[in-house]
Parts: C-alpha cells; structure tokens; sequence
C-alpha cells in the first residue's frame, strides 16, 4: 500500500507540474523512473495477490510455496519499500520534502 501511494503521489506530482518548458510527465526521463517505479509497485502487489491465492487453494504444494515464499516476499518487499518512497520523493523535487506534501511520512 505504501508504495502504490508514494508511486501516486509523484505521477500526480508529475502530471500537473510544469519545468523545463513543459509537463514533467513528457520528459522521457522522467517517464522511465514513474514506469519503473510503477512496475516494482506492481510486482510487489502481484507477489501478495499469488500468495493470497496459495493461501485459499491450500493444497500441500501451495503451502509448500507459502512457507518459502512468504519469508522470502517479507524480505523483498520491505527492503525495497523505503528506496521506492525515497525515488518517488525525489520527483517531486523539493515539495518532495515539505511535511505537507505526504510524502516524507511514506519515506
């Protein structure tokens, strides 16, 4: 949840900001870290929905997969977390790091 919001924040930030001649969203660079950023959110939601789903099957290998899967889906997950908010702040430049903005509680 906390990734799908900082990856919100900043391509609402993004679409609606304008600096070097025109909207952030349209600058390519920036249209790769909003997709990259995107993508790692939806790999980390797609991870939780198969292990919600190995959980209602309950068959033994799908609880075979829980007791690796699980642990290892923790770790990844909360160690990618932080850089995530922390990139995501970073396009919204400054107003990344104002307290009113939101985003440094995500960081």
């Amino acid at each position: 949840g906390l990734m799908r919001q900082a990856v919100a924040q900043a391509v609402h930030h993004c679409t609606y900001r304008e600096a070097f001649g025109g909207k952030l969203i349209d600058k390519p660079l920036m249209r790769n870290v909003l997709a990259d950023l995107a993508l790692e959110s939806e790999a980390a939601t797609t991870l939780a929905l198969r292990l919600a789903a190995a959980y209602d099957d309950g068959s033994e290998r799908e609880r075979a997969l829980l007791r690796i899967a699980v642990p290892a889906a923790e770790y990844w997950v909360t160690k990618r977390c932080a850089p995530l908010a922390v990139e995501a702040a970073e396009c919204l430049g400054g107003n990344g790091y104002v307290e009113e903005s939101g985003m440094p509680r995500l960081v």
